[in-house]
């Protein structure tokens, strides 16, 4: 092969490599483009089906973990929260398919079906899956899910219900592999800070999206809300992507996502504390500045040579929360 066509062949490949990244950039960049609108439905009333239970269809194989998770889900949790639970857990189906591993999977729960597919390797994400099945109902053709939803018009709360999922997982059962939803998860405790661990944990068995953003209603607007939902979500779909050879493709928008949801966590704790305690002024921006120094700063991704650092915030922006809080404060005294 001559030097030219060599040459050639470069130039088409460097050129096809530019054309894609440039494309996922768009397409990323068009999705950033968040819905504000509130289209989250109102959780409907719910009918218990069953008065007792029956794991007769689970596989021998699963039915130590399973039992766990009932007598888990009995001593802990109040009975008028269990009716999602008590409705899917007779029918539950459990299945092993190590075929979702290639998807990058460990675990899947198929609500429509009421099936939870586990991998061989990691068995002990049927917690985290069973948290899943416990907090679902289909109704007029919407999967309602924890805290998210799904029909043909929207899909909202993914990241904040993954993160609460495993959340629970980890606060009820031993779980050895931690390296799922670590982002998501220190964001849903930020959010169980603000209304209350039995409050939330109520909220999310009943599949109430609708009543927690009702919650956070007390500290912040509804449309910074879904925000901040769709910005939670946005990174729960996108954050495992950087792991590849486009990095920088997702780099502006993960960090502005991150941006976007400490600024919200930190304007509603703001206001948490001026209406529910009795701190001086002071007291207040000391304990916001404590609040934002414990925020995850940034974070690692990817391996070996696509390995990256993300830095979401930086002391430029802790001088910026500080100045909001004190607006904050002062627009709150000002309207008493």
């Amino acid at each position: 092969m001559g030097l030219e066509n060599i040459i050639n062949i470069t130039n088409l490949v460097v050129v096809s490599y530019v054309s894609n990244v440039l494309i996922n950039y768009v397409l990323v960049k068009k999705e950033y483009k968040l819905d504000i609108s509130n289209k989250v439905e109102l959780t409907p009333p719910k009918v218990n089906k069953y008065n007792d239970l029956n794991i007769s269809k689970i596989t021998l194989k699963y039915k130590k973990n399973v039992l766990n998770f009932i007598k888990v889900m009995i001593k802990n949790f109040n009975e008028k929260d269990l009716i999602n639970f008590y409705n899917n857990i007779n029918s539950l189906k459990i299945a092993e398919n190590n075929l979702i591993l290639r998807k990058n999977l460990k675990g899947v729960y198929h609500g429509e079906v009421n099936v939870i597919e586990i991998t061989d390797k990691f068995e002990e994400c049927i917690f985290h899956e069973l948290f899943h099945m416990s907090s679902f109902c289909f109704v007029n053709n919407i999967l309602f899910c924890g805290f998210s939803q799904y029909s043909v018009d929207d899909k909202i709360g993914l990241g904040i219900n993954e993160g609460y999922t495993e959340l629970l997982t980890r606060r009820y059962f031993e779980i050895k592999d931690k390296s799922s939803y670590y982002l998501e998860i220190e964001i849903a405790k930020k959010i169980e800070e603000l209304i209350g661990k039995e409050k939330m944990q109520s909220l999310y068995l009943n599949s109430n999206l609708y009543g927690l953003i009702e919650e956070l209603e007390k500290y912040n607007t509804e449309e910074n809300i879904i925000e901040f939902i769709r910005n939670v979500d946005f990174i729960c779909k996108y954050k495992d992507n950087i792991n590849n050879k486009i990095t920088f493709t997702y780099r502006e928008f993960i960090i502005k996502c991150f941006k976007n949801i400490y600024k919200f966590l930190v304007e509603s704790y703001t206001k948490k504390l001026l209406l529910e305690s009795n701190l001086s002024n002071k007291e207040i921006i000391d304990k916001i500045s404590y609040y934002v120094n414990k925020l995850i700063h940034g974070v690692m991704f990817g391996e070996g040579k696509y390995k990256d650092s993300y830095q979401f915030i930086n002391n430029r922006d802790k001088d910026y929360f500080i100045r909001k809080i004190k607006k904050i404060i002062y627009q709150y005294n000002k309207s008493r």
